[in-house]
C-alpha cells in the first residue's frame, strides 16, 4: 500500500476523493484522509482496489496495465506449459496457513512447503487478507519453496486477483501499451486514468479482466491459465482485487 498511500496524498484534492478510501478489513490498513494517508502495513500486497483505481495508480506512476498473455509470460517465461501448472510450473499446491511476524516487513510463512510442491496464499480460511509481497522467499528459497514465477515475480498465483487487459474484447485487443504519464484526469470527472488507448478508464470499462486467484479462492482459481474471470470489468472495490505494472 505504500505507493498506493503516496499517490493518494500527491493528487488534487477532488481526485484523492474518487480514488482514496480509509479501511480496516481483511489485512488491509489505511487510515487517515488527504494529504495525509498512512499505513501500518504498506508492505502487504494492496487489495480493495477497482479498475478506476488499478488503471489511475499505473497512469500516476508512468506505467501501464499487462495483458492476460503477459501474465502468463511472466508466470510461464520459455518453459513448455504443464496441464495444470500454477506460477511456479507445476501443478502441485499448498496453502499458507501459519505466518511469523505477522504485520511487520518481515512478515513470511512459517511452515516451508513440501518437496515439491509450490506455496501460496488461498482458501478463505485462516489468513484472510493479502500477505507481505514475497512472504515465502528468502535467500536459501528455490521457485517452489517461494511460489514464484518463471523471472522471480511473487504471488502471481494467490493473495489478490490481478487486474489484466484481455484478448476477449476489442478494446483489450486494441491496447497498445502506452505507459501512463504521470497526471489523471481534472474536473468535472477528476482522478482517472487518462490513457485513452487503454480499458478501465472513463473512456471504456470493457477489455479487463482478472487472473492469479486470491486468497479467498478454491486451488483452481490460481491456475496459470484459469479465465472464469476472463470478461471482468466490475468498478467495485473488492477485498481480493489488485494487480501489478509493466513498462
Amino acid at each position: 500500500m505504500g505507493q498506493i498511500g503516496w499517490c493518494l496524498n500527491t493528487l488534487a484534492s477532488d481526485q484523492a476523493a474518487n480514488r482514496g478510501f480509509p479501511i480496516a478489513a481483511n489485512r488491509v490498513n489505511i487510515a487517515g484522509a488527504w494529504p495525509n494517508y498512512t499505513t501500518t502495513t504498506p508492505h502487504r500486497a494492496m487489495a480493495y482496489l477497482s479498475m478506476y483505481d488499478y488503471t489511475a495508480f499505473l497512469d500516476w506512476a508512468a506505467l501501464r496495465p499487462i495483458t492476460e498473455l503477459e501474465f502468463e509470460k511472466i508466470c510461464r517465461g520459455t518453459s513448455t506449459s504443464v496441464v495444470g501448472e500454477y506460477a511456479w510450473g507445476t501443478s502441485t499446491i499448498v496453502d499458507c496457513n501459519t505466518v511469523s511476524n505477522d504485520g511487520t516487513p518481515s512478515e513470511k510463512n512459517s511452515t516451508p512447503p513440501p518437496p515439491g510442491n509450490g506455496i501460496a496464499n488461498y482458501g478463505n480460511n485462516s489468513i484472510l487478507g493479502p500477505l507481505r509481497n514475497g512472504f515465502a522467499a528468502d535467500v536459501g528459497t528455490n521457485r517452489l519453496e517461494s511460489g514464484a514465477g518463471y523471472y522471480g515475480n511473487m504471488e502471481l498465483s494467490g493473495n489478490v486477483w490481478e487486474w489484466c487487459v484481455n484478448i476477449y474484447r476489442p478494446e483489450g485487443r486494441n491496447y497498445n501499451g502506452t505507459n501512463g504519464d504521470g497526471y489523471l484526469t481534472v474536473a468535472p470527472n477528476p482522478g482517472f486514468a487518462n490513457v485513452p488507448t487503454w480499458p478501465g478508464t472513463l473512456v471504456t470499462n470493457a477489455g479487463t479482466c482478472l487472473k492469479g486467484g486470491a486468497w479467498t479462492d478454491a486451488d483452481a482459481r490460481l491456475r496459470v491459465s484459469d479465465r472464469l474471470n476472463y470478461d471482468y470489468n466490475s468498478t467495485n472495490r473488492g477485498s481480493n482485487f489488485g494487480g501489478r505494472g509493466a513498462r
